[in-house]
């Protein structure tokens, strides 16, 4: 057997080299081979000291082995063999762990551990009787700790661990004539041959703990325990540890390179320590805590060294703990009005008031705690609101000066114009310390305030949000008449500001019903006298209540007013009607103002003094503009003519009066009218509101959380303050309906669009162009395809301008439904829709990965790329985000759709059928492929009303011409735009699919900037030709 001792049955070695054997035994008729020398009984050593040696050549010799199988995990191992005196340590790099006999070596000793043997080559196991800390002489003569050190009966020589020292971080190199050993930087030994090698074998220098030789009991340990097999430690070699332990005088570890020499060190068995000692043992747990620990005895062996004393300042917990300071509170309000003001800005809201106001601004007395409310359509208006509209009033009606204002460090507060004039007025203005906007913790507690309580009134109502400023001003009104508290002490704002109690006869409920009286030069003679409205609080600049007309859609004032406080309209409206769903753009002087010649009946003391909490601005210039909300249109599932009749009031049982419901109306259409109506195109969303409020209001928001959710995968921006100098743009989501090849509605699409026309060019971007695939491009290549037999696949880039990378720096405001409320705007990466650069910066993304992919682009076309692998060839086309690829090999095709699908998010559309608006149909085995636009061309009539009218024959009327219009024969501007959409439309069918009017399309486009009647007659004449040849189409054969 092949690698088996024939004496001991064992693996590894012959049996002419086995230890174990009796000397001179050999198996029957074999001798040892030529060079060898028969081994066995006395150990033998190895290398150059062993040459010619017999039995040991010391009394004390140890022999290593390498492995000993059968006692893995509790059992310790050692290397080569070595010849040595008990005086040295030798540097072995067999051995597993650092090894002696000798009890005046270590310190500390205590039980083993987890090793409890150590293997003998022999097959004896020698037992681990301590575990201990030993020391070196290194470099220049300083000491080297040594770590978990055993302790091991019978062992004949101290063994010094190279992977042990490796394990410590300790980096150990042989050179041919030196030793080395580093721990980082710090060099522990250098050991050079003539010095330290003696016999082969690197050693240093025995250190006893008590500086001194052996002693007596030492020597008698070694000689008691020398060249013994044993398997179990005996109580004469405790006892003569125990002995020496006694007469040992500890030193010291000076270094470690076993992480447990300095724990060994530090700690005691009693686990006695100091009060930094045990900080850092628990964790660095808190002063207080450890000294309650220590003082209630609640652990055990919790020992702490010295007198009670406070841990200094620990470098890792000042670094690792710290927080920041308690905001302390102030020695109270100001000692006058306007000695202190506070002053903060919140906003974008979700949705823009009526007069499209997305911000607001809260100005707060420190002294009087009186607040102020200034809606504001952008920051930029906060120096005129506060320099000169609050602060003249306030000045004039406390009779003192404003002296501090605080606030953060909002662009809108730190502007030249704002600072500039807070100077000039002698104003000191305070700035809190950025990202600590407790400093300013006034006016964002009265943020808040005015914020939960303006939700309140709004959902008790059940009020639309761009009635958020109605609102807002009418909790900002109460809470000035209400207690403010601080400290202690509680008083009225009013009554601190105008020295007199206010009266709240005048307030009603927020978003209840009324009645209300239209005066007689407002109305018909048959008309009704009162109208339903909403009551949005105490009109500004008017003696009387501010209301929402809900029969005009605008806002009144009035006096004389019938309020129904138990009926909100949340509650009428399920009863009676919805607010109308188109918006009405009310004008200025419509404002219906009450009737000089009827008696006010509202005290004028009261009506003088309820304007304070929001200076010209608060009303939120709603009677300077006036203008509707936001509607919510509900499209019916078949689209019919929007029919608005007016709501008329009659009066049923107890005078209360009814509403006629205008949808009634609607039976009047005639039954031709609305099947005529049946195939307009389903209205798209204008708003926001308008989508998620509507009928399908859940498909709008799914397709919208997909949108956002593809901006925030692609890492489109990032969240930052925006930079001083810098101007961020908006954003606005647009819903648009997906249509397959036959019309049908299949998709629910929204899409944030960035507003480019705010970008400056040379400051935000630069290179605008970016090609798409021409017309001519896409004919020829269907072309080519049909004569040879090619394939036709069609792909899709999901969001593809998300992938294009943006070089300039271009902030945009945070976009609705999006918006975190912290006033950061988003630093933009990628190029979003919109933006002016968003096609170009796309556009080189997909050209730098086609062309890493092998294509190469056409010179006749930057939209056409070209791949080409053997005498196989693949040809794409690209138009923005669609893709089609034309090949006669099916693995090219599905190479380069793979090689896409791993750079982009893509959609695999198959063979191509539809394609920018356009119908291709293909007859493979017959060459022929036809493209056509019918469905649009059917569209065109319908979108412009011209299904009627006579059935041209040609494209334009005999004798047509195109020469320049006096000016009385020049159109108006609705006819122009409409001129202008019909001849756009007709020639993105001309480029298409329609040559047949390409001639007449161009002579129309030549006269856009001056149509006269007879050439808008034309252009209807040349849609109404399309419509009835919308089956002609473009064909690759005859």
């Amino acid at each position: 057997m092949e690698g088996t001792c024939w004496y001991c049955k064992k693996v590894g070695h012959p049996w002419f080299k086995c230890f174990s054997r009796p000397e001179g035994w050999s198996p029957p008729g074999m001798k040892p081979p030529s060079g060898e020398r028969a081994q066995g009984g006395a150990v033998q050593g190895s290398g150059a000291q062993g040459e010619g040696a017999q039995g040991n050549a010391y009394p004390g010799m140890y022999l290593m082995v390498e492995d000993v199988h059968g006692h893995e995990g509790d059992v310790g191992s050692v290397g080569k063999v070595v010849m040595h005196p008990l005086t040295h340590w030798v540097i072995d790099s067999g051995c597993t762990s650092h090894m002696t006999p000798r009890a005046d070596l270590l310190d500390e000793v205590k039980p083993p551990g987890k090793i409890k043997y150590v293997a003998a080559a022999s097959g004896a196991l020698l037992p681990v009787i301590g575990v201990g800390n030993a020391k070196v002489k290194g470099a220049n003569g300083e000491l080297v700790g040594l770590g978990n050190v055993l302790l091991v009966e019978g062992l004949s020589a101290n063994l010094l661990s190279v992977r042990r020292l490796q394990k410590s971080k300790a980096e150990v190199t042989f050179g041919p004539t030196s030793c080395r050993a580093k721990l980082g930087k710090k060099v522990l030994w250098s050991l050079e041959e003539e010095t330290s090698c003696i016999k082969d074998l690197w050693q240093l220098p025995i250190i006893p703990w008590n500086g001194k030789t052996p002693t007596a009991a030492t020597a008698a340990a070694a000689k008691a325990t020398a060249g013994r097999d044993a398997t179990a430690p005996t109580d004469g070699v405790l006892e003569a540890v125990k002995k020496v332990q006694q007469q040992q005088t500890h030193g010291e570890v000076l270094a470690g390179v076993d992480a447990s020499a300095a724990w060994a060190k530090a700690s005691s068995r009693s686990g006695e320590a100091d009060w930094e000692t045990w900080h850092e043992r628990l964790c660095h747990v808190n002063f207080p805590m450890l000294q309650k620990l220590v003082k209630n005895g609640s652990l055990k062996g919790l020992e702490v060294k010295g007198e009670v004393k406070e841990i200094g300042s620990c470098p890792t917990c000042l670094e690792t703990k710290f927080s920041k300071f308690p905001f302390n509170s102030t020695t109270g309000p100001a000692k006058t009005p306007l000695a202190l003001v506070h002053m903060d800005v919140v906003g974008p809201t979700r949705a823009p008031s009526l007069s499209g106001s997305r911000y607001f601004l809260t100005i707060v007395d420190d002294h009087t705690r009186a607040v102020w409310v200034y809606p504001l359509k952008s920051k930029g208006e906060v120096a005129a609101a506060v320099l000169k509209e609050w602060m003249p009033r306030a000045q004039r009606e406390c009779g003192h000066k404003v002296k501090v204002i605080r606030s953060d460090n909002g662009g809108e507060f730190i502007g030249a114009d704002f600072e500039g004039e807070l100077k000039r007025k002698g104003i000191q203005h305070q700035l809190t310390v950025p990202y600590n906007p407790q400093q300013n913790g006034v006016a964002e507690r009265f943020n808040r305030t005015l914020q939960e309580g303006a939700r309140t009134l709004l959902g008790r109502a059940g009020l639309p949000d761009p009635f958020w400023v109605s609102a807002l001003r009418q909790v900002a009104l109460v809470k000035n008449r209400v207690l403010a508290t601080v400290g202690d002490k509680e008083w009225i704002p009013y009554v601190k500001w105008y020295g007199s109690a206010p009266a709240v006869n005048m307030l009603r409920a927020f978003g209840c019903m009324v009645v209300f009286h239209v005066p007689k030069e407002k109305r018909g003679k048959l008309e009704a006298s009162g109208r339903w409205g909403v009551h949005l609080g105490i009109a500004k600049d008017h003696k009387g209540w501010l209301l929402w007309d809900l029969t005009t859609q605008k806002l009144t004032v009035s006096r004389d007013v019938k309020f129904l406080e138990s009926l909100y309209y949340k509650e009428w409206k399920q009863q009676q009607q919805k607010l109308p769903s188109t918006p009405l753009i009310v004008e200025a002087d419509e404002v219906q103002h009450p009737s000089r010649q009827v008696e006010v009946a509202v005290s004028e003391e009261e009506m003088s003094g309820v304007t304070e909490e929001g200076g010209a601005a608060e009303v939120e210039q709603q009677q300077q503009q006036h203008e509707s909300p936001p509607r919510v249109p509900h499209p019916p599932e078949r689209p019919r003519r929007d029919v608005r009749p007016p709501v008329r009031l009659t009066y049923g049982g107890r005078g209360k009066p009814n509403v006629v419901q205008a949808g009634s109306v609607v039976e009047q259409i005639e039954e031709d009218e609305i099947a005529h109506c049946y195939w307009a195109p389903i209205p798209e969303p204008k708003t926001r509101e308008e989508a998620l409020n509507g009928p399908n209001g859940e498909k709008w928001k799914a397709s919208e959380d997909e949108e956002f959710g593809s901006l925030i995968e692609n890492e489109t921006w990032d969240l930052c303050d925006l930079p001083p100098g810098k101007k961020a743009i908006t954003s606005k989501m647009i819903y648009r309906h997906k249509y397959g090849p036959e019309g049908e509605l299949t998709r629910y699409k929204s899409r944030l669009v960035a507003r480019g026309f705010q970008q400056t060019k040379g400051k935000d971007y630069d290179e605008v162009f970016a090609p798409v695939g021409k017309g001519t491009t896409l004919r020829v290549l269907l072309a080519i395809a049909a004569l040879l037999g090619w394939k036709i696949r069609q792909m899709d880039i999901v969001t593809a301008f998300l992938n294009g990378i943006i070089m300039e720096e271009v902030y945009m405001k945070q976009p609705e439904g999006l918006d975190d409320g912290s006033g950061r705007v988003c630093r933009l990466k990628k190029a979003i829709y919109g933006l002016k650069q968003a096609p170009r910066a796309w556009y080189h993304k997909l050209e730098e990965a086609l062309l890493a992919g092998g294509f190469k682009k056409s010179e006749c076309d930057p939209s056409l790329f070209l791949l080409q692998e053997k005498d196989e060839i693949l040809m794409l086309l690209v138009y923005v985000d669609d893709i089609l690829l034309f090949s006669a090999s099916t693995a090219l095709l599905d190479s380069a759709e793979q090689m896409l699908e791993m750079q982009f998010k893509c959609s695999k559309m198959g063979e191509v059928k539809y394609y920018l608006g356009m119908h291709v149909e293909r007859d493979v085995e017959k060459g022929v492929l036809r493209l056509h636009q019918r469905k649009y061309c059917e569209g065109l009539a319908e979108k412009y009303g011209l299904q009627d009218g006579g059935k041209p024959a040609t494209p334009l009327p005999s004798g047509f011409t195109v020469e320049p219009c006096a000016d009385e024969e020049v159109v108006g501007d609705s006819d122009r735009k409409l001129f202008h959409s019909m001849v756009g439309s007709l020639n993105y069918a001309a480029n298409h699919t329609r040559p047949d009017i390409a001639f007449a399309t161009s002579r129309l486009a030549s006269v856009v900037s001056r149509p006269s009647h007879e050439q808008l007659e034309a252009a209807k004449r040349l849609v109404r030709y399309v419509r009835l040849r919308h089956q002609w189409d473009w064909s690759t054969v005859e």
